[in-house]
């Protein structure tokens, strides 16, 4: 009889060719398996099913968590930018007055944050200018006549690679764009990981995910990549701490210190800060409870092997970003912002109104022309999310609890709660950075983790047996879009979006040309004018805006300064008045009619740039324009350019000094009318004055004729050629720091701290060399040590996915041979 499918059989004789044969083997073998697992009981198979329904979940979660955050960075696809620089134009000059764009092409209304557009963006294209150009953006010659941007630009992430990298190939809008696009989507994946591993099903876990990407805090704080950034790490610090513990495993601890190290890499922010306290609060809990149990079962090996695997993920963040904390060290001891006071951060509250208002309707989504910082809202999650946070509570487990105690903190925070700031004041040091509404990080993330657990326990009621499931995703679906649309719209309101062409991304205008070409040796000092009725007008190359073009503006904007730099800047703020009742955020607004025009001459401040009306005079009421010491050099629609007559180059030749017996007297003197900064320098301290071996004012040559010039100018050197007469100190009037070091014809010479807050080098009599060199020692002893564990761990992870692979491939050579 012939057989249904007929089989031709294989003679001895016959030779078949040997692809052939390998396919023989290959389906004999796949027979053979598949036949033993058939074989075996319905465990395997039913473990097979299991792991191919928690693929099919994961691929989805990924999908649509994908899918919601390609719809929020829509317009980016379109040829737009989530973006402040372009709304801001309007409210400046050079732009306000000769723009050229369609105002109706910004999208959104912002809540008027200038962070980005005034110092982030400028910072962005002064590093990338930087490090296309070969050179390390570790001192900002562009704004406030120089400051050590490693150390002050807490949040640029000039050290963090991706950005690094992105700084090769992408403007610097599009790095901008590449890290919001990128980052929040790592945060709705790291979060859907984690709450995956607390044992929240698919659905809570896309819902939580959701939340944390696009919740108030986020969507207010978007512009701000560096709080993106640490959005993405923080979830992912948490889920390697969970498995380092669970599975005793060092390579989990490396992989948190990793996340944790990542976050602070970008920059040491109060996001980052509270990051680190949170994951401690986790971490060390679990590692002593696990170590506890370990123990009394007699596994002492275990037990202190949980009590080290904290610290292995502390070493290796600390290592990771050295680059970061350490520049950040060499800053605190003088910087210009002391921490908070008790009163001051317990007075910072929200009233109990305004953040239910904030919470059900922010004022944010309905009328956002009309608000400025609405930090109520920054708690908005969405009503479902609110509404499902109570059934949050029915789940015990231990993540429930954690997020309910940070919950219960962070509002605690928020309202004031005096002894609770008293007791993490006690605890946590530098607590006192941080302000109330900080707090607001957390309590978004608790909301979400809470959310994802209720919503997890109702769908797994409805999932029961006898229960169909179309009514699970009738239920379960709905919530999820209902959230997506609420924080979705709230997100785009909230953030202005503009193209991403030349004419908004601050175009250079005449004005700025013209400056460009004629400031040469001298420091530009941006001057808005001052309404006497006291009406507003728009202010003249805002904050860091001149580092666009390169420009030496001893105006800028940043939350940390050195302390003499930020006072110095404020007494000429204030007409000359010695003065420390500095900002916290210090951002200098110079006026046309309190200008100390002297002491600008003696700060080499050789051109104005101001509104088109205004008309800059003098802080003793005189006018500096008649008696012929200011010129008039450019007068356009977009602003006016003033030149100096009498100021002093940036660098030049006194043969004498006067000392200051302290810092606060050398400022004194330095802004005293009779002090005349081309005869003398002022020194700090007479030791430090005999040292120079220079003569006092009194005993000076009033025919000295010494002359300086600099020949070479770079990010972090400046080179100067001087011929002097006699021995006398070469002054630059760019700020001082104490990562700079001079060299006089290639030999090292000290520095002095010269006029309160400036560069001076004794030089000799003749002809010489003189290199001033930015090398701060704490800087590049920290890109050495993330540099190195970088390498490190990228070796050890290589060596560990190689030892898996060959692992991998003998399991299944070995199945094979079954």
């Amino acid at each position: 009889m012939a057989a249904a499918h007929p089989r031709r059989m294989i003679r001895r004789s016959e030779k078949l060719n040997p692809e052939s044969l390998k396919n023989l083997i290959r389906t004999i073998k796949r027979k053979t398996v598949s036949a033993r697992l058939f074989a075996t009981p319905g465990f395997f198979l039913r473990w097979i099913n299991r792991t191919r329904q928690e693929t099919k979940e994961h691929v989805a979660a990924v999908a649509v968590i994908l899918a919601i955050t390609v719809i929020f960075f829509w317009p980016l696809l379109r040829g737009r930018s989530f973006s402040m620089v372009g709304a801001h134009m309007f409210a400046q000059y050079p732009w306000g007055a000769v723009i050229r764009g369609d105002p109706n092409e910004v999208k959104g209304v912002s809540f008027a944050q200038t962070d980005h557009p005034d110092g982030l963006y400028p910072g962005s294209v002064f590093a990338t200018n930087a490090v296309r150009s070969g050179q390390l953006p570790m001192w900002l010659p562009y704004s406030f006549s120089g400051i050590p941007i490693m150390e002050t630009g807490v949040g640029n992430g000039y050290t963090y690679p991706t950005q690094l990298l992105a700084m090769m190939v992408l403007s610097p809008i599009r790095q901008h764009d590449l890290l919001l696009f990128s980052h929040l989507l790592l945060a709705g994946l790291g979060m859907y990981t984690l709450l995956r591993c607390w044992s929240v099903n698919v659905w809570g876990a896309v819902f939580g995910a959701v939340v944390w990407q696009l919740n108030g805090h986020s969507a207010f704080f978007l512009e701000f990549e560096f709080i993106t950034v640490s959005s993405a790490w923080f979830p992912l610090m948490l889920l390697g701490a969970t498995l380092a513990i669970r599975k005793q495993s060092w390579r989990w601890a490396l992989a948190t210190g990793i996340a944790l190290g990542m976050s602070i890499l970008h920059g040491v922010q109060h996001w980052e800060y509270i990051g680190a306290l949170v994951l401690t609060c986790w971490y060390a809990p679990l590692a002593l409870l696990a170590a506890r149990r370990h123990f009394f079962e007699g596994a002492r090996r275990s037990a202190l092997l949980c009590l080290a695997l904290p610290v292995i993920s502390a070493v290796t963040a600390a290592a990771l970003s050295a680059a970061a904390w350490l520049s950040l060290m060499a800053l605190l001891p003088h910087v210009h912002r002391p921490l908070s006071t008790l009163n001051e951060q317990a007075g910072a509250v929200i009233p109990l109104k305004a953040f239910i208002r904030g919470v059900f309707f922010p004022l944010s989504s309905v009328a956002p022309e009309r608000t400025g910082p609405d930090w109520p809202s920054l708690a908005f999650v969405g009503t479902p999310a609110l509404i499902l946070v109570f059934a949050g509570f029915f789940r015990r487990s231990g993540p429930v609890v954690f997020a309910t105690i940070m919950g219960l903190g962070s509002l605690g925070m928020i309202f004031g709660l005096r002894p609770l700031f008293i007791l993490l004041r006690l605890v946590f040091p530098y607590f006192g950075a941080l302000r109330p509404i900080d707090a607001y990080y957390v309590l978004c993330f608790a909301v979400a983790v809470l959310a994802a657990f209720g919503l997890s326990e109702i769908s797994r009621r409805f999932d029961g047996p006898g229960i169909r499931k179309p009514r699970l995703l009738g239920l379960v679906c709905p919530l999820i879009a209902m959230e997506c649309v609420q924080l979705l719209l709230f997100a785009w309101i909230t953030n202005p979006t503009h193209p991403v062409k030349p004419e908004w991304l601050f175009p250079e205008t005449p004005m700025i040309t013209n400056l460009k070409a004629v400031q040469g040796e001298f420091h530009v000092l941006p001057v808005s004018y001052r309404d006497p009725s006291g009406g507003w007008n728009p202010a003249v190359l805002s904050g860091m805006v001149a580092v666009n073009f390169d420009l030496r503006s001893s105006s800028g904007y940043a939350s940390l300064l050195p302390q003499w730099t930020a006072i110095l800047w404020r007494t000429v703020e204030k007409g000359g008045v010695v003065s420390d009742d500095l900002p916290p955020s210090y951002r200098p607004y110079f006026y046309h009619d309190r200008l100390p025009i002297q002491l600008l001459e003696n700060l080499s401040v050789g051109f104005l740039a101001t509104s088109p009306g205004a008309e800059p005079s003098d802080v003793d009421g005189s006018n500096p324009i008649a008696d012929g010491s200011i010129q008039l050099v450019y007068k356009g629609p977009d602003g006016r350019i003033y030149k100096l007559k009498n100021a002093l180059p940036r660098a030049f030749l006194v043969p004498s000094v006067i000392v200051a017996p302290d810092p606060q007297t050398s400022l004194k003197m330095l802004v005293d009318r009779k002090f005349d900064a081309r005869k003398a320098a002022i020194v700090i301290g007479g030791e430090a004055a005999a040292k120079t071996a220079l003569s006092t004012l009194g005993s000076s040559s009033a025919n000295f004729a010494g002359a300086a010039t600099i020949i070479g100018d770079r990010v972090n050197d400046v080179d100067i050629e001087v011929n002097t007469p006699q021995p006398a100190m070469l002054v630059l009037n760019d700020s001082w720091d104490s990562g700079w070091r001079a060299e006089v014809d290639g030999v090292r010479q000290p520095i002095s701290r010269v006029n309160y807050a400036f560069r001076g080098v004794v030089v000799p009599s003749g002809k010489h060399n003189v290199k001033f060199l930015y090398r701060p020692p704490l800087v590049l002893i920290g890109l050495v040590i993330s540099g190195v564990t970088i390498i490190l761990l990228v070796i050890t992870f290589s060596s560990i996915g190689i030892v898996s692979l060959r692992r991998f491939s003998k399991a299944r050579s070995k199945s094979n041979h079954v």
